[in-house]
């Protein structure tokens, strides 16, 4: 899976973006679904970093949205990742097998269903090469 580092969700803005350069006032991001969509985010457009978003569970610790994502990797083999369009009880069913003890009311359906489509965007970056040493 692709380092979540550099990939933000921008408020307002449908997708994922990743973030190509950086100044001190602003960055410039380039869309994920359409490489051609490049643009610069200011410092007081609301951003979220992939990387440190986390999910409500019923315990003090929240879960790391890179945990679910590894564990949606690790499960895809064998098991469909539904898509927004799926009944929502698979997509809880699923959601709940890839994110044990999350918040049943505080995590929604249409968060599970972000979660899904965030994976499935994040894992159709190519990736680099593994460098040989």
């Amino acid at each position: 899976m692709i380092d979540l580092k550099e990939i933000i969700s921008i408020a307002g803005k449908t997708g994922l973006y990743k973030v190509i350069a950086r100044s001190p006032k602003n960055f410039i991001v380039e869309s994920i679904e359409d490489k051609k969509n490049r643009f610069a985010v200011s410092a007081s457009q609301q951003v979220s970093l992939l990387d440190e978003i986390t999910i409500y569970t019923e315990t003090d610790e929240n879960l790391p949205l890179k945990t679910i994502f590894d564990n949606i990797e690790a499960k895809k083999a064998d098991t469909a990742v539904p898509t927004p369009k799926d009944n929502p009880v698979d997509i809880r069913d699923f959601f709940a097998s890839v994110a044990p003890g999350f918040d049943k009311e505080r995590v929604y359906i249409s968060d599970m269903k972000k979660i899904f489509k965030w994976f499935d965007l994040v894992s159709s970056i190519p990736q680099p090469a593994p460098s040989e040493s």
